[in-house]
């Protein structure tokens, strides 16, 4: 149940895509380029649901992704795949290392704080380390936490408790390349709730 009674945002927001590689292996490279494309369309409703669409990403890349907070469940559309790939959001493999501040940066407009939390999945060999950097304003568009409490993989309901807005940039780095989602516009407008329902094959 929620206690915050300020209004959650509902809205699209435009991000283009910068990929910078760190391997050697050029094969490897391009098809993580692809795998994202060079623009996101993100589509956040106000109940928690959100839609990642990737319309310029190769033959092989991401198509779409969308979460839905009532079944607490994500799904991922590849380009060149019929199904859907359903990830349980409830269930979190990887752990904790560290979270630190990063200095303030103008994004679009708004002075941004910077969060970066680094994260590392045991599990991998050689354990694979991820490291989340999100910029995110005070004091303009809110989104609130608690519809996100119990979503744990990739420790999403920490960073949403933290940053409390959509992020204007986020930065992937996974190691071996490095990917920048930068804003470059935001609409807050009411959406077709059907964009968020899942049609499994």
């Amino acid at each position: 149940m929620r206690t915050n009674t300020k209004e959650s945002f509902e809205g699209v927001l435009t991000y283009k895509i910068t990929f910078t590689p760190k391997s050697t292996n050029e094969k490897y490279n391009e098809y993580q380029r692809k795998k994202y494309g060079d623009t996101l369309n993100l589509y956040i409703s106000e109940n928690g649901a959100f839609r990642r669409e990737y319309p310029t990403s190769g033959e092989m890349g991401f198509d779409y992704y969308i979460y839905s907070a009532q079944e607490n469940k994500a799904y991922l559309k590849w380009r060149n795949q019929d199904t859907l790939t359903p990830f349980d959001c409830s269930k979190n493999t990887l752990k904790l290392k560290s979270e630190t501040e990063k200095p303030v940066q103008t994004i679009h407009g708004a002075a941004c704080k910077g969060y970066c939390i680094k994260m590392v999945d045991s599990m991998g060999r050689p354990p694979q380390v991820a490291i989340l950097t999100y910029y995110y304003p005070s004091n303009k568009e809110y989104i609130d936490p608690s519809i996100y409490k119990n979503h744990n993989e990739f420790f999403y309901n920490k960073i949403m408790n933290k940053i409390q807005a959509p992020y204007y940039k986020y930065i992937l780095d996974m190691g071996k390349y490095e990917i920048e989602f930068e804003l470059v516009k935001i609409e807050k407008k009411k959406l077709d709730e059907g964009m968020f329902k899942i049609s499994i094959k």
